[in-house]
């Protein structure tokens, strides 16, 4: 358990290592692959760092402004599969630097996604929704997943 020192009564997040999983090098893969995609979104922020930077240098230019965060529940397992899917496709069919192909890169993030199991006291489990937050691909995943979300609304 990795404890969320950020939130009240210090819950803790459970996160499930992918070393030594079968899919462990497609993660990384397709993470390669999907990380550039994220940092060319519009609402992409790099690190904390940055963000004080920016909001620092920020300059409104009209009355009632305001600068607003969203932080979504447990949001790696709470992305529905498919959804995440379209929203990957949808990013990859609008990327003229991936040199792979859409329906390549959707199969193996699919693969990934829908293979994730761990064990825990002795009993084998699998992950039967979202992503898991040990996969190397789970945070360009998601943050494709959210940069979809905000054009579509």
């Amino acid at each position: 358990m990795l404890p969320k020192i950020h939130k009240a009564n210090t819950p803790g997040r459970p996160i499930v290592s992918s070393c030594n999983c079968p899919t462990v090098i497609i993660s990384e893969f397709l993470d390669n692959v999907l990380r550039p995609i994220v940092q060319r979104l519009p609402t992409y922020v790099k690190d904390t760092n940055e963000a004080i930077r920016l909001f620092s240098e920020f300059q409104f230019t009209g009355v009632n402004c305001h600068i607003f965060t969203m932080d979504v529940k447990s949001l790696y397992t709470s992305i529905p599969i498919p959804d995440g899917l379209i929203a990957l496709k949808h990013f990859l069919d609008r990327d003229s630097t991936t040199k792979y192909a859409t329906s390549t890169i959707i199969r193996l993030a699919e693969l990934v996604l829908r293979t994730a199991s761990f064990s825990f006291n002795g009993t084998f489990y699998r992950q039967l929704s979202g992503v898991s937050m040990g996969t190397r691909m789970g945070p360009s995943f998601a943050c494709l997943f959210m940069g979809y979300f905000l054009v579509s609304i």
